[in-house]
Protein backbone atom coordinates (compact mmCIF):
# COMPACT_ATOMS: atom_id res chain seq x y z
CA UNK A 1 0.00 0.00 0.00
CA UNK A 2 1.30 3.36 -0.80
CA UNK A 3 2.08 5.45 2.31
CA UNK A 4 1.21 9.28 1.42
CA UNK A 5 3.53 10.79 3.98
CA UNK A 6 6.65 8.82 3.28
CA UNK A 7 6.01 9.84 -0.30
CA UNK A 8 5.40 13.38 0.92
CA UNK A 9 8.51 13.61 3.25
CA UNK A 10 10.54 12.28 0.28
CA UNK A 11 9.16 14.60 -2.23
CA UNK A 12 9.92 17.76 0.13
CA UNK A 13 13.48 16.42 0.67
CA UNK A 14 14.90 15.04 -2.29
CA UNK A 15 12.57 16.05 -5.58
CA UNK A 16 13.31 19.45 -7.22
CA UNK A 17 10.05 20.14 -7.75
CA UNK A 18 8.41 23.29 -5.71
CA UNK A 19 5.24 24.78 -4.91
CA UNK A 20 3.32 21.13 -5.10
CA UNK A 21 -0.51 20.88 -3.32
CA UNK A 22 -1.51 17.90 -1.40
CA UNK A 23 -3.90 15.31 -3.22
CA UNK A 24 -7.58 15.45 -2.00
CA UNK A 25 -8.81 12.38 -0.58
CA UNK A 26 -10.79 11.19 -3.38
CA UNK A 27 -7.60 11.43 -5.34
CA UNK A 28 -6.02 9.51 -2.93
CA UNK A 29 -8.18 6.91 -2.56
CA UNK A 30 -8.22 6.36 -6.82
CA UNK A 31 -4.76 6.22 -6.30
CA UNK A 32 -4.73 3.25 -3.91
CA UNK A 33 -7.29 1.24 -5.61
CA UNK A 34 -5.27 1.71 -8.20
CA UNK A 35 -2.11 0.22 -6.45
CA UNK A 36 -4.27 -2.85 -5.29
CA UNK A 37 -5.53 -3.75 -8.47
CA UNK A 38 -1.96 -3.37 -10.66
CA UNK A 39 -0.51 -5.75 -7.48
CA UNK A 40 -3.41 -8.12 -8.52
CA UNK A 41 -2.93 -8.01 -11.83
CA UNK A 42 1.18 -8.59 -11.39
CA UNK A 43 0.69 -11.70 -9.35
CA UNK A 44 -1.38 -13.32 -12.00
CA UNK A 45 1.65 -14.67 -14.51
CA UNK A 46 0.84 -14.02 -18.07
CA UNK A 47 1.05 -16.86 -20.45
CA UNK A 48 0.97 -17.10 -24.12
CA UNK A 49 0.76 -13.65 -24.35
CA UNK A 50 3.42 -11.11 -26.50
CA UNK A 51 4.56 -8.18 -23.81
CA UNK A 52 7.49 -6.22 -23.90
CA UNK A 53 10.48 -6.61 -20.93
CA UNK A 54 13.53 -5.11 -20.16
CA UNK A 55 16.35 -6.28 -20.54
CA UNK A 56 20.33 -5.80 -20.35
CA UNK A 57 22.06 -5.65 -23.84
CA UNK A 58 25.26 -4.34 -24.40
CA UNK A 59 25.89 -1.74 -26.81
CA UNK A 60 29.94 -1.44 -27.91
CA UNK A 61 31.68 -1.27 -25.19
CA UNK A 62 29.49 -2.58 -22.85
CA UNK A 63 26.22 -3.88 -22.48
CA UNK A 64 23.21 -2.88 -20.79
CA UNK A 65 19.71 -3.55 -21.02
CA UNK A 66 15.44 -2.23 -21.86
CA UNK A 67 11.52 -1.75 -21.10
CA UNK A 68 8.00 -0.72 -22.97
CA UNK A 69 4.86 1.61 -21.79
CA UNK A 70 1.92 2.08 -23.77
CA UNK A 71 -0.38 5.04 -23.07
CA UNK A 72 -3.33 2.61 -22.13
CA UNK A 73 -1.69 0.66 -20.02
CA UNK A 74 -2.70 -0.52 -16.06
CA UNK A 75 -0.79 2.19 -13.73
CA UNK A 76 0.40 1.70 -10.50
CA UNK A 77 0.00 5.97 -8.35
CA UNK A 78 3.38 6.96 -6.05
CA UNK A 79 1.36 10.05 -4.87
CA UNK A 80 3.65 12.89 -5.36
CA UNK A 81 2.22 15.35 -2.55
CA UNK A 82 1.96 18.78 -4.23
CA UNK A 83 0.45 19.90 -7.54
CA UNK A 84 2.29 16.78 -9.76
CA UNK A 85 1.22 13.19 -8.83
CA UNK A 86 3.75 10.31 -10.03
CA UNK A 87 1.85 7.71 -11.49
CA UNK A 88 4.47 4.62 -12.23
CA UNK A 89 3.10 1.56 -13.39
CA UNK A 90 2.88 -1.48 -11.57
CA UNK A 91 3.82 -4.14 -14.40
CA UNK A 92 6.51 -5.77 -16.15
CA UNK A 93 8.36 -3.25 -18.61
CA UNK A 94 5.07 -2.24 -20.14
CA UNK A 95 1.62 -4.10 -21.23
CA UNK A 96 0.67 -4.00 -24.54
CA UNK A 97 -2.85 -2.76 -25.66
CA UNK A 98 -3.09 -6.87 -26.88
CA UNK A 99 -6.02 -8.65 -25.95
CA UNK A 100 -6.40 -9.85 -21.79
CA UNK A 101 -4.10 -11.74 -20.65
CA UNK A 102 -4.96 -15.27 -19.64
CA UNK A 103 -3.77 -16.95 -16.34
CA UNK A 104 -1.23 -19.21 -15.61
CA UNK A 105 -1.29 -22.17 -14.41
CA UNK A 106 -0.06 -22.63 -10.94
CA UNK A 107 3.84 -22.93 -10.78
CA UNK A 108 5.44 -26.34 -10.55
CA UNK A 109 6.73 -27.37 -7.24
CA UNK A 110 10.11 -26.35 -7.24
CA UNK A 111 9.12 -22.87 -7.16
CA UNK A 112 9.38 -22.32 -3.18
CA UNK A 113 6.12 -20.16 -1.14
CA UNK A 114 3.88 -20.63 -4.02
CA UNK A 115 0.39 -19.55 -3.41
CA UNK A 116 -2.66 -18.92 -5.80
CA UNK A 117 -3.05 -15.63 -7.57
CA UNK A 118 -6.10 -13.26 -7.30
CA UNK A 119 -8.70 -14.35 -9.17
CA UNK A 120 -10.21 -10.81 -10.15
CA UNK A 121 -8.52 -7.51 -10.88
CA UNK A 122 -9.66 -4.04 -12.52
CA UNK A 123 -8.11 -2.20 -14.96
CA UNK A 124 -7.64 1.73 -14.89
CA UNK A 125 -6.17 3.65 -17.61
CA UNK A 126 -3.64 6.14 -17.50
CA UNK A 127 -3.55 9.93 -19.39
CA UNK A 128 -0.72 10.60 -21.80
CA UNK A 129 1.87 12.84 -20.53
CA UNK A 130 4.44 14.90 -22.46
CA UNK A 131 7.65 13.63 -21.80
CA UNK A 132 9.88 16.73 -22.35
CA UNK A 133 7.94 17.59 -19.12
CA UNK A 134 9.57 15.12 -16.69
CA UNK A 135 11.67 16.28 -13.73
CA UNK A 136 14.37 13.86 -12.45
CA UNK A 137 15.52 13.17 -9.02
CA UNK A 138 17.42 10.73 -7.33
CA UNK A 139 16.53 8.63 -4.73
CA UNK A 140 18.62 9.28 -1.79
CA UNK A 141 20.92 5.58 -1.31
CA UNK A 142 20.20 3.83 2.49
CA UNK A 143 23.36 2.62 3.55
CA UNK A 144 20.67 0.20 5.83
CA UNK A 145 20.11 -1.96 2.66
CA UNK A 146 23.49 -1.81 1.10
CA UNK A 147 25.32 -5.18 0.09
CA UNK A 148 28.71 -6.16 1.82
CA UNK A 149 29.95 -6.33 -2.27
CA UNK A 150 31.97 -3.51 -2.82
CA UNK A 151 29.86 -2.68 -6.14
CA UNK A 152 26.59 -3.44 -6.27
CA UNK A 153 24.67 -2.88 -9.34
CA UNK A 154 20.46 -2.66 -10.12
CA UNK A 155 20.25 -4.37 -14.20
CA UNK A 156 16.23 -4.52 -14.54
CA UNK A 157 13.55 -3.47 -12.82
CA UNK A 158 9.69 -4.67 -13.34
CA UNK A 159 6.33 -4.22 -11.24
CA UNK A 160 5.80 -7.31 -9.04
CA UNK A 161 5.73 -8.40 -5.93
CA UNK A 162 5.03 -5.62 -3.19
CA UNK A 163 5.09 -3.22 -5.62
CA UNK A 164 8.76 -2.80 -7.63
CA UNK A 165 11.23 -5.77 -8.11
CA UNK A 166 14.67 -4.60 -9.38
CA UNK A 167 17.49 -7.39 -9.78
CA UNK A 168 20.98 -7.11 -10.41
CA UNK A 169 24.41 -8.25 -8.92
CA UNK A 170 26.52 -7.67 -6.10
CA UNK A 171 28.84 -10.55 -6.68
CA UNK A 172 26.05 -12.64 -6.07
CA UNK A 173 22.68 -12.19 -7.82
CA UNK A 174 20.49 -9.78 -5.64
CA UNK A 175 17.30 -8.53 -5.81
CA UNK A 176 15.53 -5.33 -4.36
CA UNK A 177 11.96 -4.67 -3.53
CA UNK A 178 9.88 -1.88 -2.85
CA UNK A 179 6.23 -0.96 -2.47
CA UNK A 180 6.68 2.80 -3.18
CA UNK A 181 9.99 2.90 -5.71
CA UNK A 182 11.51 5.10 -2.74
CA UNK A 183 12.34 2.54 0.23
CA UNK A 184 13.97 -0.31 -1.02
CA UNK A 185 14.95 -3.38 0.76
CA UNK A 186 17.87 -6.13 -0.29
CA UNK A 187 16.78 -9.64 -0.18
CA UNK A 188 19.03 -11.32 1.42
CA UNK A 189 21.74 -13.13 -1.26
CA UNK A 190 25.03 -14.13 0.52
CA UNK A 191 23.13 -17.48 -0.02
CA UNK A 192 21.89 -20.11 -1.92
CA UNK A 193 19.47 -19.43 -3.97
CA UNK A 194 21.17 -15.98 -4.83
CA UNK A 195 24.45 -16.47 -3.33
CA UNK A 196 27.19 -18.87 -3.14
CA UNK A 197 30.66 -20.23 -4.68
CA UNK A 198 31.21 -18.31 -7.58
CA UNK A 199 29.77 -15.37 -9.66
CA UNK A 200 26.06 -14.98 -10.11
CA UNK A 201 24.20 -12.13 -11.35
CA UNK A 202 20.46 -11.62 -12.54
CA UNK A 203 20.16 -9.45 -15.86
CA UNK A 204 16.31 -9.09 -16.64
CA UNK A 205 13.10 -9.75 -15.15
CA UNK A 206 9.82 -10.19 -16.25
CA UNK A 207 6.20 -10.93 -15.23
CA UNK A 208 5.64 -14.47 -15.89
CA UNK A 209 5.68 -18.14 -15.04
CA UNK A 210 4.69 -18.46 -11.70
CA UNK A 211 4.90 -14.77 -10.88
CA UNK A 212 8.55 -13.66 -11.26
CA UNK A 213 11.00 -14.64 -13.43
CA UNK A 214 14.82 -13.13 -13.99
CA UNK A 215 17.54 -14.71 -16.08
CA UNK A 216 21.10 -13.87 -16.16
CA UNK A 217 24.28 -16.37 -15.32
CA UNK A 218 26.11 -18.28 -13.15
CA UNK A 219 29.51 -19.62 -12.46
CA UNK A 220 29.10 -22.06 -10.29
CA UNK A 221 28.19 -25.43 -11.87
CA UNK A 222 29.93 -28.35 -10.36
CA UNK A 223 32.26 -29.56 -13.20
CA UNK A 224 31.17 -27.15 -15.62
CA UNK A 225 33.72 -24.71 -16.87
CA UNK A 226 32.98 -20.50 -17.28
CA UNK A 227 29.41 -19.70 -16.78
CA UNK A 228 26.57 -21.00 -17.91
CA UNK A 229 22.94 -19.10 -17.87
CA UNK A 230 20.67 -19.19 -14.83
CA UNK A 231 17.05 -18.25 -14.22
CA UNK A 232 15.45 -17.59 -10.81
CA UNK A 233 11.64 -18.12 -10.11
CA UNK A 234 9.14 -16.23 -7.58
CA UNK A 235 5.85 -16.03 -6.55
CA UNK A 236 6.04 -12.57 -4.66
CA UNK A 237 9.65 -10.80 -5.30
CA UNK A 238 10.73 -12.06 -2.01
CA UNK A 239 10.94 -15.32 -1.47
CA UNK A 240 13.18 -16.84 -5.01
CA UNK A 241 14.24 -20.23 -5.97
CA UNK A 242 17.10 -20.55 -8.52
CA UNK A 243 15.99 -23.22 -11.71
CA UNK A 244 18.05 -26.37 -11.52
CA UNK A 245 20.97 -26.78 -13.72
CA UNK A 246 19.55 -28.30 -17.32
CA UNK A 247 21.50 -29.23 -20.30
CA UNK A 248 19.62 -26.32 -22.38
CA UNK A 249 21.60 -23.93 -19.56
CA UNK A 250 25.10 -25.19 -21.01
CA UNK A 251 27.62 -24.70 -24.19
CA UNK A 252 27.42 -27.05 -26.46
CA UNK A 253 31.17 -25.42 -27.85
CA UNK A 254 29.77 -22.70 -30.24
CA UNK A 255 33.26 -20.76 -30.17
CA UNK A 256 33.06 -20.99 -26.37
CA UNK A 257 32.52 -22.57 -23.49
CA UNK A 258 30.25 -19.65 -22.21
CA UNK A 259 26.27 -19.09 -21.75
CA UNK A 260 24.30 -15.91 -20.02
CA UNK A 261 20.52 -14.86 -20.61
CA UNK A 262 20.47 -11.09 -21.21
CA UNK A 263 17.28 -10.64 -21.37
CA UNK A 264 13.44 -12.25 -21.22
CA UNK A 265 10.17 -11.33 -22.20
CA UNK A 266 6.83 -12.69 -22.59
CA UNK A 267 6.31 -14.11 -26.32
CA UNK A 268 6.68 -17.46 -28.29
CA UNK A 269 5.47 -20.64 -26.10
CA UNK A 270 5.17 -18.58 -23.21
CA UNK A 271 8.71 -17.16 -22.22
CA UNK A 272 11.65 -16.21 -24.58
CA UNK A 273 15.22 -15.27 -22.97
CA UNK A 274 18.14 -14.15 -25.27
CA UNK A 275 21.25 -13.78 -24.74
CA UNK A 276 25.31 -16.05 -25.95
CA UNK A 277 26.82 -18.93 -25.95
CA UNK A 278 30.49 -17.92 -26.30
CA UNK A 279 30.69 -16.58 -29.12
CA UNK A 280 27.42 -16.69 -30.88
CA UNK A 281 23.99 -15.39 -30.16
CA UNK A 282 21.50 -17.59 -28.39
CA UNK A 283 17.88 -18.28 -27.84
CA UNK A 284 15.87 -20.55 -24.65
CA UNK A 285 12.46 -20.98 -24.33
CA UNK A 286 9.65 -22.01 -21.46
CA UNK A 287 6.00 -22.52 -21.03
CA UNK A 288 6.23 -21.99 -17.50
CA UNK A 289 9.59 -20.27 -16.42
CA UNK A 290 10.88 -23.42 -14.66
CA UNK A 291 11.64 -25.88 -17.79
CA UNK A 292 14.01 -24.01 -20.43
CA UNK A 293 14.74 -25.56 -24.30
CA UNK A 294 17.18 -24.49 -26.38
CA UNK A 295 16.43 -23.18 -29.92
CA UNK A 296 18.21 -24.77 -32.53
CA UNK A 297 21.31 -23.09 -33.62
CA UNK A 298 21.42 -21.99 -37.08
CA UNK A 299 24.60 -20.26 -38.15
CA UNK A 300 22.95 -18.23 -40.96
CA UNK A 301 20.90 -16.44 -38.24
CA UNK A 302 23.07 -16.68 -34.83
CA UNK A 303 26.21 -17.13 -36.57
CA UNK A 304 29.18 -19.20 -36.79
CA UNK A 305 32.27 -17.95 -34.17
CA UNK A 306 34.51 -17.21 -36.67
CA UNK A 307 35.08 -14.22 -38.73
CA UNK A 308 33.26 -12.48 -40.49
CA UNK A 309 30.71 -12.95 -37.72
CA UNK A 310 33.69 -13.62 -35.46
CA UNK A 311 30.67 -13.45 -32.42
CA UNK A 312 26.86 -12.42 -32.24
CA UNK A 313 25.12 -11.66 -29.11
CA UNK A 314 21.57 -10.69 -28.59
CA UNK A 315 20.91 -8.03 -26.19
CA UNK A 316 17.39 -7.68 -25.79
CA UNK A 317 14.31 -9.24 -26.94
CA UNK A 318 10.18 -7.57 -27.58
CA UNK A 319 7.15 -8.63 -28.96
CA UNK A 320 6.55 -7.16 -31.88
CA UNK A 321 7.19 -7.32 -35.56
CA UNK A 322 6.59 -10.12 -37.07
CA UNK A 323 6.62 -11.85 -33.60
CA UNK A 324 9.19 -11.11 -31.66
CA UNK A 325 12.48 -8.83 -32.29
CA UNK A 326 15.91 -9.34 -31.00
CA UNK A 327 18.70 -7.07 -30.83
CA UNK A 328 22.37 -6.89 -30.79
CA UNK A 329 25.58 -6.83 -32.71
CA UNK A 330 28.27 -8.76 -34.55
CA UNK A 331 31.56 -8.86 -33.60
CA UNK A 332 33.68 -8.85 -37.20
CA UNK A 333 37.05 -8.89 -36.08
CA UNK A 334 39.88 -6.24 -36.21
CA UNK A 335 38.17 -3.87 -33.47
CA UNK A 336 34.68 -3.62 -35.52
CA UNK A 337 31.70 -4.54 -34.87
CA UNK A 338 27.91 -3.90 -36.33
CA UNK A 339 24.39 -3.38 -34.87
CA UNK A 340 21.58 -6.62 -35.52
CA UNK A 341 18.63 -7.07 -35.51
CA UNK A 342 16.38 -10.71 -35.55
CA UNK A 343 13.00 -11.56 -35.61
CA UNK A 344 11.19 -14.89 -35.34
CA UNK A 345 7.60 -15.61 -35.59
CA UNK A 346 7.43 -18.05 -32.42
CA UNK A 347 10.39 -17.74 -30.45
CA UNK A 348 11.98 -20.88 -32.02
CA UNK A 349 12.81 -20.25 -35.95
CA UNK A 350 14.82 -16.66 -36.05
CA UNK A 351 16.39 -15.00 -38.91
CA UNK A 352 19.13 -12.23 -38.84
CA UNK A 353 17.73 -9.12 -40.85
CA UNK A 354 19.99 -8.67 -43.64
CA UNK A 355 23.17 -5.97 -42.85
CA UNK A 356 22.56 -3.01 -44.43
CA UNK A 357 26.19 -1.09 -44.12
CA UNK A 358 24.54 2.38 -44.15
CA UNK A 359 22.49 1.28 -41.24
CA UNK A 360 23.85 -1.03 -39.15
CA UNK A 361 27.10 -0.99 -40.15
CA UNK A 362 30.58 1.93 -40.55
CA UNK A 363 33.86 2.96 -39.27
CA UNK A 364 34.41 1.90 -35.77
CA UNK A 365 31.70 -0.41 -33.77
CA UNK A 366 28.08 -0.13 -33.23
CA UNK A 367 25.24 -2.06 -31.53
CA UNK A 368 21.73 -2.27 -30.04
CA UNK A 369 21.03 -2.73 -26.86
CA UNK A 370 17.27 -2.13 -25.95
CA UNK A 371 14.25 -2.24 -28.64
CA UNK A 372 10.69 -1.52 -27.81
CA UNK A 373 7.55 -0.56 -29.47
CA UNK A 374 6.76 2.87 -30.30
CA UNK A 375 7.38 5.67 -32.87
CA UNK A 376 7.01 4.51 -36.58
CA UNK A 377 6.84 1.08 -34.71
CA UNK A 378 9.80 -0.40 -33.33
CA UNK A 379 12.66 2.26 -31.69
CA UNK A 380 16.17 0.70 -31.09
CA UNK A 381 18.75 2.14 -29.38
CA UNK A 382 22.74 1.82 -28.51
CA UNK A 383 25.59 3.14 -29.11
CA UNK A 384 28.73 3.56 -31.70
CA UNK A 385 32.15 3.82 -31.33
CA UNK A 386 33.27 5.55 -34.97
CA UNK A 387 36.77 6.59 -34.36
CA UNK A 388 39.59 4.02 -32.92
CA UNK A 389 41.21 6.87 -32.39
CA UNK A 390 40.31 8.00 -28.67
CA UNK A 391 41.60 11.79 -29.53
CA UNK A 392 38.83 12.00 -32.63
CA UNK A 393 35.96 11.70 -29.97
CA UNK A 394 34.67 8.14 -28.30
CA UNK A 395 31.43 6.51 -27.90
CA UNK A 396 28.24 8.29 -29.08
CA UNK A 397 24.26 7.38 -28.72
CA UNK A 398 22.43 6.08 -31.88
CA UNK A 399 18.71 5.06 -32.33
CA UNK A 400 17.38 3.02 -35.27
CA UNK A 401 13.40 3.12 -36.13
CA UNK A 402 11.20 0.39 -37.93
CA UNK A 403 7.66 -0.08 -38.74
CA UNK A 404 7.71 -3.71 -38.92
CA UNK A 405 11.06 -4.59 -36.94
CA UNK A 406 12.43 -6.00 -40.93
CA UNK A 407 13.06 -2.67 -42.52
CA UNK A 408 15.22 -0.37 -40.32
CA UNK A 409 16.29 3.47 -41.12
CA UNK A 410 19.12 5.39 -38.63
CA UNK A 411 18.79 8.22 -37.37
CA UNK A 412 20.94 10.89 -38.33
CA UNK A 413 23.84 11.73 -35.93
CA UNK A 414 23.39 14.55 -33.99
CA UNK A 415 27.02 15.64 -31.68
CA UNK A 416 25.04 18.41 -29.73
CA UNK A 417 22.14 15.51 -28.93
CA UNK A 418 24.04 11.84 -28.84
CA UNK A 419 27.67 13.27 -27.85
CA UNK A 420 31.04 11.43 -28.77
CA UNK A 421 32.85 14.41 -29.10
CA UNK A 422 36.21 14.43 -26.91
CA UNK A 423 35.03 13.97 -23.43
CA UNK A 424 31.35 14.17 -23.93
CA UNK A 425 31.05 9.35 -24.57
CA UNK A 426 27.68 8.74 -24.54
CA UNK A 427 25.25 5.61 -25.00
CA UNK A 428 21.76 4.73 -24.86
CA UNK A 429 21.59 0.99 -22.86
CA UNK A 430 17.49 1.58 -22.80
CA UNK A 431 14.42 2.89 -24.52
CA UNK A 432 10.67 3.20 -23.20
CA UNK A 433 7.69 4.34 -24.45
CA UNK A 434 5.77 6.74 -22.75
CA UNK A 435 2.14 7.69 -23.64
CA UNK A 436 3.26 9.03 -27.93
CA UNK A 437 6.68 9.86 -26.52
CA UNK A 438 9.95 7.46 -25.77
CA UNK A 439 12.49 8.44 -23.33
CA UNK A 440 15.99 6.77 -23.46
CA UNK A 441 18.46 6.49 -20.36
CA UNK A 442 22.58 5.55 -20.59
CA UNK A 443 25.24 6.47 -18.53
CA UNK A 444 24.42 9.78 -16.92
CA UNK A 445 22.28 10.77 -19.77
CA UNK A 446 18.96 10.80 -20.70
CA UNK A 447 16.99 11.75 -23.81
CA UNK A 448 13.35 11.78 -24.73
CA UNK A 449 11.59 11.97 -28.16
CA UNK A 450 8.19 12.48 -29.43
CA UNK A 451 8.16 10.21 -32.08
CA UNK A 452 11.38 8.05 -32.21
CA UNK A 453 13.33 10.24 -35.17
CA UNK A 454 13.57 13.80 -33.14
CA UNK A 455 15.64 13.61 -30.42
CA UNK A 456 16.00 15.63 -27.10
CA UNK A 457 19.39 15.58 -24.82
CA UNK A 458 17.87 16.08 -21.17
CA UNK A 459 20.17 18.65 -19.27
CA UNK A 460 22.78 17.13 -17.31
CA UNK A 461 22.21 18.14 -13.61
CA UNK A 462 25.07 16.53 -11.90
CA UNK A 463 23.94 16.55 -8.44
CA UNK A 464 20.82 13.81 -9.88
CA UNK A 465 22.43 12.15 -12.34
CA UNK A 466 26.11 12.60 -11.33
CA UNK A 467 28.87 9.69 -12.29
CA UNK A 468 25.54 7.18 -12.57
CA UNK A 469 24.48 4.75 -14.82
CA UNK A 470 21.02 4.47 -15.62
CA UNK A 471 20.65 1.04 -17.12
CA UNK A 472 16.81 0.31 -17.11
CA UNK A 473 13.78 1.92 -17.14
CA UNK A 474 9.45 1.34 -16.65
CA UNK A 475 7.14 3.95 -17.09
CA UNK A 476 3.48 4.54 -17.12
CA UNK A 477 0.88 6.84 -16.69
CA UNK A 478 2.84 10.41 -15.30
CA UNK A 479 6.29 8.88 -14.13
CA UNK A 480 8.87 6.77 -14.69
CA UNK A 481 11.65 4.68 -12.46
CA UNK A 482 14.96 4.26 -13.78
CA UNK A 483 17.49 1.78 -12.16
CA UNK A 484 21.60 1.08 -12.39
CA UNK A 485 24.07 2.49 -10.24
CA UNK A 486 25.75 5.42 -8.69
CA UNK A 487 29.28 5.40 -7.07
CA UNK A 488 29.30 1.70 -7.01
CA UNK A 489 26.23 1.21 -5.14
CA UNK A 490 22.52 0.20 -6.48
CA UNK A 491 20.90 3.35 -7.50
CA UNK A 492 17.15 4.44 -8.15
CA UNK A 493 15.85 7.62 -10.03
CA UNK A 494 12.11 8.89 -10.35
CA UNK A 495 10.89 11.25 -13.04
CA UNK A 496 7.59 13.47 -12.67
CA UNK A 497 6.10 16.10 -14.60
CA UNK A 498 6.51 19.79 -13.87
CA UNK A 499 4.05 21.96 -13.02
Amino acid sequence: MIDATTVEEYMRDANPISDLEMLDADELAFAVAAVDTRRAIAMQAPAHHPTKTKTTGPAPPSRRRSVWAFAAAFVLILVVVGGAALVLRRDDTQVTNEPETPTTEAAPSTVVDEQAPPTTATATLAEPILVASLVWSRVPQDEAVSSPSDTQDMKSVTIGGPGFVAVGETGDAAVWTSADAISWSLVPNDQPPLGGPGQQSMQSVTVGGPGLVAVGFGGDEPGMAGRTAAVWTSVDGSAWSRVPYQDAFGSPGYGGNSTAMYSVTVGGPGLVAVGTDGRVAAVWTSTDGVTWVRAPHNPEAFGTGKVPDAGTEMEDVVAGGPGLVAVGSVDEGEEQSSAAVWTSRDGVTWARVPHDEKVFGGVGSQGISSVTLGGPGLVAVGAEEPNTDVAMGGLRAAVWTSPDGVTWSRVPDDEAIFGGGEGDETGMDDVVAVGSGLIAVGGRMAWTSPDGITWTRVPDAETIFGIGEMEDVIAGGTGLIAVGEFDDNATVWIAVPAE
